[in-house]
C-alpha cells in the first residue's frame, strides 16, 4: 500500500515500473476530499501474477477535478520483500 496526504480532492494514478522501465501495474482512484489517503495494491502485475522480490519504481500523479492545467507528480522507489 502507498500512504500519502492530499491537500485537495484529486484523481490519483499510481504507476509501478520495473527498473528497466516496463510498467507492471496501474492503480487509479478518485479522492473526493483532502487529507491522509491509502492506495491499496495486492503486489500483482496486470496479468494477475505476483511480482518478484526486488526494487521497483513508481510514479504517483494527481490531477484536480477541474484540472485547470495543474497536476501533481511524485516519483520514488519501492521494495518488495516477502
Amino acid at each position: 500500500r502507498l500512504v500519502f496526504e492530499l491537500s485537495d480532492p484529486m484523481d490519483v494514478r499510481w504507476d509501478i515500473y520495473t527498473l528497466g522501465g516496463h510498467r507492471i501495474k496501474q492503480v487509479r482512484q478518485q479522492f473526493p476530499s483532502g487529507g491522509p489517503k491509502i492506495l491499496q495494491w495486492d503486489g500483482r502485475d496486470t496479468e494477475g501474477d505476483e511480482i518478484a522480490n526486488g526494487v521497483y519504481l513508481y510514479v504517483l500523479r494527481g490531477s484536480w477535478p477541474d484540472n485547470g492545467g495543474h497536476d501533481a507528480k511524485q516519483t520514488g522507489k519501492l521494495v518488495i520483500m516477502r
